[in-house]
């Protein structure tokens, strides 16, 4: 009977174990979120249908690198970002700093099928960023 209770005991144990490390691995870290979370986040979102304003704000694609860097040359900050290439990919950010830049990583667009840009090779044609303030056109972007 010990017996029985110690295995019952163990196989509860592990069972907690185990789902404790599944609900882990779906929970943001500090390395930002998973690309299962970006896939979603991107079909949960849809490209804006109002027209782009004009902005201060452009960007230089480096395709080497897998990488794009958006400057914003306004006084003012943009926060809770939609970063769009191609109409279709996306990017949430927090935000990008009033007369700074942000280096975006290419792999973490995703769009609404759950494929990342990458992944599907195609060049950069258009960006467009939507945030709290409004939809803004980015000026190029140019290849380095």
């Amino acid at each position: 009977m010990l017996r029985l209770i110690a295995a019952s005991l163990s196989i509860l144990l592990i069972a907690g174990c185990a789902s404790d490390n599944s609900n882990s691995s779906n929970v943001s870290g500090a390395a930002g979120p998973t690309d299962t979370e970006r896939a979603a986040y991107a079909a949960s979102v849809h490209f804006p249908s109002e027209a782009p304003m004009n902005s201060e704000i452009a960007a230089v694609s480096r395709p080497s690198e897998n990488a794009v860097k958006l400057y914003n040359f306004s006084t003012r900050p943009l926060r809770n970002v939609n970063v769009w290439i191609n109409q279709a990919f996306v990017m949430h950010l927090s935000g990008i700093p009033a007369r700074g830049s942000v280096t975006l990583n290419t792999a973490n667009f995703y769009n609404a099928l759950g494929s990342s840009l990458t992944k599907e090779n195609q060049g950069i044609r258009q960006i467009v960023i939507n945030s709290d303030e409004g939809v803004f056109s980015v000026m190029g972007p140019l290849s380095e």
